[in-house]
């Protein structure tokens, strides 16, 4: 396959800026820009850029990679798979069981310290407490509590949390404050507002 002049560069500078060889790995036919489990870029996106900073830009689905190769996930559709490697496809962020973030859903992003600051769509907390982004406008508050203003913020199990209608918010003390419409809290607990 023929690279154009831009893929070339962006080759040469992933070479650089991640590992050799990743000139192997660049197939720009296709969308969603991808690291592989060996931490190899697989940019099959499209136009996949080195911006003035040095970053690497995926902008089919506006991954950033920084220069030392971590995610710096602004945009949407990011997705880092079980390995903590970037592979920016699909929908509903999740938190796997490792503590490792899989943004599969819309408007993911991932803080500058590592942590999760989902301000977009799809948010569920699972039984054990890690994040299931499914509803809409799920946001992780600056001191780490969920505070989810959309729709469908559960958490199951006994997390008893099940808060099927809109502006579901859990308060700094980890407790529900249900200002909104059709908040549930599973049969365990007094609240069924």
């Amino acid at each position: 396959m023929k690279l154009s002049t831009a893929a070339l560069v962006v080759a040469f500078c992933l070479q650089g800026a991640i590992a050799a060889p990743v000139i192997a790995e660049i197939d720009t036919r296709g969308h969603h820009a991808i690291i592989n489990s060996d931490g190899q870029l697989d940019a099959r996106g499209h136009h996949a850029i080195i911006n003035s900073d040095g970053k690497i830009e995926a902008r089919g689905h506006h991954a950033i990679i920084n220069g030392d190769g971590k995610l710096d996930s602004r945009s949407h559709n990011a997705v880092i798979n079980n390995y903590g490697k970037l592979d920016a496809r699909g929908h509903h962020a999740i938190i796997n069981s490792d503590g490792k973030l899989d943004a599969r859903g819309h408007h993911a992003i991932i803080n500058s310290d590592g942590k999760l600051d989902a301000r977009g769509h799809h948010v569920i907390i699972n039984s054990d407490g890690k994040i299931d982004a499914r509803g809409h406008h799920a946001i992780i508050n600056s001191d780490g509590k969920l505070d989810a203003r959309g729709h469908h913020a559960i958490i199951n199990g006994e997390g008893r949390i099940d808060a099927r209608g809109h502006h579901a918010i859990i308060n700094s003390d980890g407790k529900l404050d249900a200002r909104g419409h059709h908040a549930i809290i599973n049969s365990d607990t007094e609240l069924d507002a």
